[in-house]
């Protein structure tokens, strides 16, 4: 067997326990902005309200603004937004729409955000500039929490796929040589 043959089937098993390590401490969410899209859940989910849960495409915000706009924008199927998003408008601010629920039987002193909460689908929206609104802005409806949340999973889940498609080519690849070789 050949030098070349056997780093082939070393390959895939290094390559598969190097990404899933490096998926496992975050650098894979980090290197591709899927953790500041986290946050951006973290803090949609969270009922305490402005300013936490209200995301601006400014500031502070900008990095997690960005990462959850670029997915929010490629995956909605509300007409509305789509239509805004081909016309070239982008969206000022990214925030949870509607009152969380009060959860009943918790003490009153608690923090407001352990005692109430959001259900899945409760609705996120974006809000636009809109001069020729009443208030100079207009939002609607872009996804639901269940949903962001959905897509984020899937995203990782589709990472961990074509690393596996990846791993089985370079096997098939060094079989195929091992069989050249040997035949």
């Amino acid at each position: 067997m050949s030098t070349s043959t056997i780093i082939l089937f070393f390959i895939p098993p290094i390559t598969a326990i190097l990404y899933r390590w490096l998926e496992h401490v975050g650098v894979i969410d980090k290197v591709t902005g899927r953790s500041f899209a986290i946050d951006g859940l973290q803090r949609l989910k969270s009922p305490s309200g402005y300013p936490k849960s209200w995301i601006n495409n400014q500031g502070d915000d900008q990095k997690i603004f960005a990462e959850l706009e670029k997915r929010i924008s490629k995956k909605t199927s509300m007409p509305k937004i789509q239509k805004a998003i081909e016309e070239g408008l982008k969206p000022k601010l990214i925030t949870t729409a509607g009152s969380p629920i009060e959860i009943s039987g918790v003490p009153s002193e608690w923090p407001q955000e352990e005692r109430f909460c959001y259900l899945p689908n409760q609705p996120i929206m974006y809000v636009f500039d809109a001069p020729s609104s009443d208030t100079g802005e207009k939002g609607d409806k872009v996804c639901t929490l269940e949903e962001l949340e959905t897509w984020l999973q899937e995203e990782k889940d589709n990472r961990l796929f074509w690393l596996g498609v990846f791993a089985l080519g370079l096997i098939s690849i060094a079989f195929l040589m091992l069989r050249i070789n040997n035949g």
